[in-house]
Order: structure tokens, then sequence, then C-alpha cells
């Protein structure tokens, strides 16, 4: 008989309504048409946003613009979402300003948690997620896998021809006059978003512009990409469409990494090349694929972010969108590129799967195939681009400085073709 080894199965908070919401606001929507509804709730972030930006009131909010556009960091983005939980009962995940980046969005979005839990009643969840939970909890990460993997063969997808139509709005993180631009590309476990560039982009706050570019079908309504064809256009057309003819530099952590490198070949082939590539904790997808462990150490990681975060992170949408996701990157490899590539390496061990003190460590490989420049950087493959993310971000801006500083980027780069080569560093 097999032995199942059992862990806490990863309890997910649900958006609840409760004693901690402002008293009468549930009884007060149930008593509106949809729309005004939404009134409320827009005057109530609007209020919130205010305050967490020390303006004087709603009214002096520009609501057009984004919440980062308007001055937010991670911290106040944090501030907001408590704000909002303690105004509605809400369990609101730390993702949302990052997932839904204009108070307009936020509003829509309140209106359809409180809806939902309300109808929910508090219900524990149930379906593909309560099966993924559980096959953690039993020690059956490959099973779990497998399950996401064949749910995502559900999801309604877009091919090369469709892809424009289905690009998520980009999330800009940082501004500032020095160029190339950074963009950058999440990686595609379920907690992921654009939340993880969040430390990084500080550093470059003032100096350059970072924009995160979401992957499609995290988020309800989205569609997931057919295949990598799909994808690497998907953001190329994005690319094309705000890069303009400037110059820019395309980063991606972990998975992200692997979806940067398919979007800079892709790029090649249309005659624009990046000005670099940055690759953070990177690996060459045979070498991830193979190590089961890693992959049980990396989702037991993600649980305890779900939980950091606020949880209700990992429900049907985004664990199918993470299924699809790996069946895609499960069939691609990566082709020779002429972009500059430099690959960022952790230092340090990720926790096990169980996270338990007792339990070795696990070291994800890092073993890059094509050409680059390496950079060592303290920390582990979840840490580099939070608790280490500034040291992370020090050595790319030393990096891109060094390439610059030999090589004329304007020369090289940008939406309308190559005019020169380079070579990978």
């Amino acid at each position: 008989m097999r032995t199942v080894i059992r862990r806490p199965v990863p309890a997910r908070r649900t958006a609840s309504t409760g004693d901690a919401g402002e008293p009468g606001l549930a009884a007060r929507l149930a008593g509106l048409a949809e729309a005004e509804q939404l009134r409320v709730l827009t005057e109530l972030v609007h209020a919130e946003t205010a305050a967490v930006l020390g303006l004087p009131g709603p009214d002096a909010v520009e609501a057009q613009r984004g919440f980062f556009e308007l001055g937010f960091n991670s911290l106040m983005a944090m501030e907001l979402r408590n704000r909002l939980n303690a105004a509605t009962g809400l369990r609101l995940p730390a993702s949302l300003l990052f997932e839904h980046t204009r108070l307009a969005a936020v509003a829509a979005h309140l209106r359809g948690e409180l809806t939902r839990a309300s109808a929910a009643g508090g219900q524990a969840p149930g379906g593909i997620e309560a099966m993924f939970r559980q096959s953690f909890a039993e020690g059956r990460h490959v099973a779990g896998n497998e399950l996401i993997m064949a749910a995502s063969r559900l999801r309604d997808a877009f091919d090369v021809a469709s892809a424009a139509g289905h690009a998520p709005e980009p999330v800009p993180l940082a501004t500032g006059g020095e160029r190339p631009r950074l963009f950058c590309l999440p990686a595609v476990v379920a907690t992921a978003g654009p939340q993880q560039y969040a430390r990084f982009a500080e550093r470059f706050r003032g100096r350059r512009d970072v924009t995160v570019l979401p992957q499609p079908g995290y988020l309800p309504g989205e569609r997931i990409p057919a295949d990598m064809a799909a994808l690497a256009e998907l953001h190329a057309q994005t690319l094309r469409r705000i890069a303009g003819e400037e110059p820019f530099v395309l980063v991606g952590h972990s998975a992200g990494g692997q979806i940067a490198h398919a979007v800079t070949a892709h790029l090649e082939t249309l005659g624009i090349r990046p000005a670099a590539l940055v690759l953070l904790d990177v690996p060459w997808p045979e070498d991830d694929a193979e190590n089961a462990e890693v992959g049980a150490a990396m989702l037991g990681v993600a649980f305890d972010r779900e939980r950091k975060l606020g949880g209700g992170i990992m429900n049907d949408v985004r664990l199918t969108a993470m299924g699809g996701y790996h069946r895609l990157l499960a069939d691609w490899r990566p082709e020779p590129v002429k972009t500059p590539t430099l690959l960022v390496r952790a230092t340090e061990a990720m926790p096990s799967a169980s996270g338990a003190v007792e339990d070795d460590p696990v070291m994800l490989r890092v073993d890059w195939k094509l050409g680059h420049t390496a950079r060592d950087v303290p920390g582990n493959h979840f840490s580099i681009v939070e608790d280490h993310a500034r040291d992370t971000a020090g050595v790319v801006e030393e990096w891109l400085t060094g390439i610059t500083d030999i090589t004329d980027i304007t020369g090289i780069t940008g939406i309308t073709g190559i005019t020169a080569d380079g070579a990978t560093g």
C-alpha cells in the first residue's frame, strides 16, 4: 500500500462579507440598481484613494489615471487594499491594484466580489480548486498539475490571428527619462502577476520607465494563448503599440523569462531587436520539466505567497490558466537570439515543499544553454524579486549601463527595425 504524506490543505480565504465591513453598506447596495451600486463603490474607492495619497478629498483624485500613475507604490497599494477590506468586509488580495489598475475597475471588482460573496454565503471552494489544493496536501503535486493542464483544454483560447484583441492592459510601475525602457513579463504560477515586480521597479523610479505586460488568461473573461506563437504575437503587438520608436528591454522572472525569450525571438523575425533581454533566475525548459521536487517546492512557496497576499488567489480561473501555460511551455524550446542577454542567478535554495525546517531546501538548476552574460545575486528563486529585489535591480542597471555605454542602442532597436548587428554578451 502506498503511503500518502498529508500536508495541511492550503486554505482559501474567500471573499466573504462580515462584521468588519462598513455598517449598512451591504444593505444599502442591496436596494440599488447596478449603476447606483457602482456609483456608491466608486465614491468609496475615490475617498480611500484620496486618504492614502494625502489629498484633501475625493474630488482631488484624477480618476482617469491609473493608481501607479497617481504615485502609488507597493506599500500604498497594500494600505488601500486594507482600507477597502475594512470598508466592505471583503478579504481582497494584495495584488488587487496590480490586476485592476484604475479606480473604476476596482469599483467594478468590488461590486462583483460583494455579489458573489452574498450568493456563496461563505461556502468553501469546490471543483478544480478544491481538488488541486487537496492534491498538494496529499503530496500528489504531479497529479494536481495534470489536473489543471487537462482542465485548461476547456478554456477558450486565442490564436495568432486574434492575438491583438486579447492583450491585458499594461501596468506602469515606474517612470523616468533614461532609456531603454523596461518591460517585464510575469511568471505563470497562479499567484504571479504584475505585483511580483513592484519592489524591483522601485529601484528605477525617477530613472527609467518600468511597465509590466501581464500574461493573458488569469482574470475572468480572459482567454489563454493557444500556443507560444499566439502569446509572442500578443506581446509583440503590445510592444509595437506602446514602445513606438524607443529602445526597450524585456525582463522575465522564472517561466516569465522563458516567455520573454520567445517574444524576443519573434520580434527579431519581424526585424525588431530589443536593446537587451534580462532573465531573472530562468531555468532551461527541459531542466525545469524534469525536476518534480523543484516543482513541488515552487508550489509550496506559491501557497505561502497566497496566504501572505490575502488569500483567494488560487481559484479555478487562475489555476486553469497556469495549467494552460504549463502545456504551452512543455512544447516550447528556445531558439538562439542576437539580442544581448543577461542571466541573473539566485545563490540560495528555496524552502522545501513542506516548508518544514528539518526538510532539505531545494536549489533550482539555472543553466541557460544559449549565449549570455551571467551575474549572481543574493536570495533564492523568489526573494530575488522580493526581499532582495533592490540588489537584483542594481545588477540589472549596472549591466544595462555597461552595454549602452558601448552600444548606440537607438541604432539597433526600435519598432522600425534593425540597422546594426550585435552579439550576445
